[in-house]
């Protein structure tokens, strides 16, 4: 799976790099996120409320929903770029296929898995 992700045609795929190292970076801040709701309730129950974690309650929330988007986009952009690669190869092969193999195969179920969507996976 590791090979199949990272290694799309013999190269490395910084693609998918990019993706991993925002999602990581997105729990980053989420981990932030959560610190800083922790330590502001933790100064309301004592009595003192005050605005000095309001900055870091936006940054660390700014930066988990644009880190998270970014990953999940360059997440979906590589996976399809994949699932295009297959399917392009798939139909190379059934091209290349001799014509009495390919009487025996139903073509309508080939045209259905060929032409579905890759957003519904």
């Amino acid at each position: 799976m590791f090979k199949q992700l990272f290694y799309s045609d013999g190269k490395f795929s910084f693609t998918a790099l990019f993706a991993l190292s925002t999602s990581v970076l997105s729990g980053i801040a989420g981990a932030g996120y959560v610190i800083t709701i922790n330590e502001a309730a933790g100064e309301i129950i004592q009595g003192k409320v005050h605005l000095n974690y309001l900055p870091f309650f936006i940054a660390t929330t700014a930066a988990m929903i644009i880190l998270r988007r970014i990953a999940l986009r360059q997440a979906t952009e590589h996976i399809e770029g994949i699932l295009e690669n297959f399917r392009n190869k798939l139909a190379n092969q059934i091209r290349q296929i001799e014509l009495a193999q390919m009487e025996t195969i139903d073509k309508t179920e080939i045209y259905l898995k060929m032409t579905s969507d890759t957003k519904s996976f």
